[in-house]
């Protein structure tokens, strides 16, 4: 439906994993400036890896290629409000705010996880990213939640 706001299909997309809105967005962007966007990043065009995630997020916390500011803000809070970096939020406390992504695969019997998060610590953001993949998913949520706080507590040691 071309009736809607690139701001409803966001929300519909990020809050709901709607596929109709994924379709309807991948309609409307220009393909060029996709083409380009994944060019200038030197991303994959077959399979997103954790390096093309940390890319993306930099990007949109940076509102580097989002024309519009207010829908750059908009992909954070939503990127902030869903769970789809819940190993790496297991890791902190539910104050602290996280704002990300994941990508997960099974791939020929071997699941891949794969979680980045923007952490808002005070006044010093920074990125995490984890990949790991194996037999057992339920262990590599564990894997990332442990990597996750071991790298927040070096990190929160350097600030203190």
């Amino acid at each position: 439906n071309g009736n809607f706001k690139i701001s409803e299909l966001l929300i519909k997309l990020f809050k709901e994993d709607n596929e109709d809105a994924r379709k309807v967005l991948s309609e409307r962007v220009d393909k060029k400036v996709v083409s380009d966007l994944y060019n200038d990043l030197k991303l994959s065009h077959s399979s997103l890896t954790i390096v093309d995630l940390a890319k993306f997020l930099r990007l949109v916390y940076n509102s580097t290629y989002v024309a519009d500011n207010n829908l750059s803000e908009l992909i954070l809070k939503l990127m902030a409000e869903n769970n789809h970096t819940e190993a790496i939020r297991n890791a902190f406390d539910p104050s602290v705010k996280l704002a990300g992504l994941d990508n997960d695969a099974m791939r020929n019997g071997v699941a891949e996880m794969q979680e980045m998060a923007i952490v808002y610590k005070d006044q010093n953001p920074y990125l995490i990213g984890v990949f790991c993949k194996g037999k057992d998913s339920a262990k590599l949520h564990e894997v990332i939640t442990q990597v996750s706080a071991v790298c927040k507590n070096s990190y929160y040691n350097l600030l203190n």
